[in-house]
Formats: structure tokens, sequence, C-alpha cells
């Protein structure tokens, strides 16, 4: 009985409740998104990056390639594909819940935002795993 209380008591404030995700197997943390403004929209990868995203997918050309077209945001849903919106609305983007797939050269780093983990935020429907290029400033 005190077993069951302890352990009933340790999900309830959070111990123990992981704070990994498992991305097409591989496991990833979860970042908070603490400055939208540091968001790149347009980012194009450079051949260096390129070599650290499709190590971190484990050489998975359909999964890079499904990265490479959705980090950017005309692959993101309405109305999170607009700039204007973003702006005024930063509360939204800190609301997603997003997990670091790999750094990227510089102060970057690229973020799966998974559909599954972001229904909460009825602002952005996604109806896919969308992707962010950040820096590493833009979220803790």
């Amino acid at each position: 009985m005190i077993c069951l209380i302890v352990a009933v008591s340790m999900i309830s404030i959070g111990i123990g409740a992981s704070k990994k995700y498992r991305f097409h197997g591989i496991k990833l943390q979860k970042v908070e998104i603490i400055a939208p403004g540091e968001l790149f929209s347009t980012y194009t990868f450079t051949e260096g990056e390129n070599a650290l995203v499709k190590e971190a997918v484990h050489n998975d050309e359909a999964l890079f390639s499904e990265i490479e077209k959705g980090h950017l945001e005309d692959a993101w849903p309405d109305p999170l594909n607009d700039f204007n919106w973003r702006i005024g609305h930063p509360d939204v983007i800190r609301r997603l819940v997003g997990y670091k797939l790999c750094n990227l050269e510089g102060d970057r780093c690229l973020l799966v935002i998974p559909m599954q983990k972001n229904k909460h935020v009825s602002q952005v429907a996604l109806v896919q795993d969308i992707y962010f290029v950040i820096r590493k400033t833009g979220i803790k």
C-alpha cells in the first residue's frame, strides 16, 4: 500500500516521467522552446549539416528527405507558416513540444516537433511531424 502511494505520488509530481522520445527508433531528449525569435524558417543546410542530419537518422534517406522538406516554413501548417502570425504568437510556439535531433554547425540545432505530442496546441493543427532549425540559445 505504501509503495503504491509513493509510486502514484512520484508520477503525479513528474518524478520518473521520461523526457525522452523515440523518433524512428532514435531516442531524443525533450527541449523547451524559450525564444521563438531564434527559429529559422527558410534555412538551407550546408553540406556538413546534411552529413550531421543523415548521421542522426542513421542514413535513412527517406527520413532525411522528409526532414529536408519539413524544416522549411512552406511545409508547416497554417498559421505557423506565416511569419507575421509567428511574431504575434510567440506563446503558442513556446507551448510546442520539441525534441533535439542533432546539433548543426555553429549555434544551431534541429528539433523534431511531433504531431502526436502537440495535439494540445489547438492553434497549430499538425497533420504530420515538422522540424525546426533554431539557435541553441532559443531552447533549454
